[in-house]
């Protein structure tokens, strides 16, 4: 029988959170992120990413950035070889796929939308 750990408000962050997780893989299935059709809004997106999505009745998902930086693109140690998203499934093509689009989405319109209005503002 598994036991959940506690949490006080020493351990609450999602920092020690992510300590005490062993099998990063299998928090893909709760925490991947949606289709990009499944966000209504830009803001909606960009909240998943950088705040976390919440989930009623329940809470507030870890936010996808903090997510990546933790598992995202680690060496995989069980085959040596190259990046591997540890937090993703291993040989599944919708999760490569879905995590491939919503990156690059984040990357390359809303950051750089971001860029460009940082810029703009500072001129």
């Amino acid at each position: 029988v598994s036991q959940f750990p506690q949490f006080t408000a020493q351990n609450c962050s999602w920092s020690s959170i992510f300590e005490m997780v062993k099998q990063p893989s299998l928090l893909w299935a709760c925490w991947h992120p949606c289709n990009l059709g499944g966000y209504q809004t830009i803001k909606q997106l960009w909240a998943a990413w950088h705040e976390g999505m919440i989930i009623n009745g329940v809470g507030q998902m870890p936010p996808l950035l903090l997510i990546e930086q933790e598992w995202g693109g680690i060496k995989d140690c069980s085959t040596h070889k190259g990046c591997h998203q540890t937090w993703q499934p291993h040989n599944d093509n919708n999760a490569s796929g879905l995590h491939f689009l919503f990156c690059s989405f984040i990357c390359n319109t809303i950051l750089s939308e971001v860029t460009v209005v940082t810029i703009h503002v500072l001129l």
